[in-house]
């Protein structure tokens, strides 16, 4: 038995397998599965690419995205202008956030908000459809104050309070 090396040039491994070594040889069987000439193309492609901004006329040198620093910039600004976060009249106010749904449809609601409206793990959230907007709300059934469910409630300011509640508000008031 020989003590073979594998064929690429300046590489001392030990021979594995169709004259490579172990790291050269998987690196052969990927690039088997793939069209040579396609890859070697992608290959350049992707290696322009990450040299210069994507913007036609621009060379600045790659940033972020494909861009320059400064159309990264300019592509962020302009991204966050018109994103869905934008403050809509009578949704409430904008939080500035956006997050994206993963594959199962999920969204991660950030912390700072999830303290502010009290919700914590494992809350109930409803969900409202109006027009165009999704509305997400702590899901309480009963009263704000003392949590009984009672057919006559009412709503105030998003919350509901039962009408015993209601009139005890009433007589602090006056």
């Amino acid at each position: 038995m020989t003590n073979r090396s594998c064929q690429i040039p300046g590489c001392q491994g030990k021979h594995v397998a169709k004259g490579f070594c172990a790291k050269h040889y998987q690196a052969h069987r990927l690039q088997q599965n793939q069209n040579p000439a396609k890859h070697s193309a992608l290959q350049e492609t992707a290696a322009a690419m990450e040299r210069t901004c994507q913007v036609p006329g621009c060379q600045g040198a790659y940033y972020a995205k494909g861009f320059c620093a400064s159309h990264y910039q300019k592509n962020r600004i302009l991204s966050m202008s018109t994103s869905s976060s934008q403050e809509v009249k009578g949704a409430g106010h904008s939080t500035g956030i956006t997050r994206q749904l993963d594959n199962l449809g999920r969204i991660v609601l950030p912390i700072e908000l999830r303290r502010s409206l009290n919700i914590e793990i494992s809350d109930s959230l409803e969900i409202f459809v109006d027009r165009d907007m999704l509305i997400l709300r702590k899901y309480s059934p009963g009263c704000t104050f003392c949590g009984t469910i009672t057919m006559d409630s009412i709503y105030f300011k998003g919350r509901v309070i039962c009408q015993e509640c209601n009139r005890s508000c009433n007589e602090l008031l006056t």
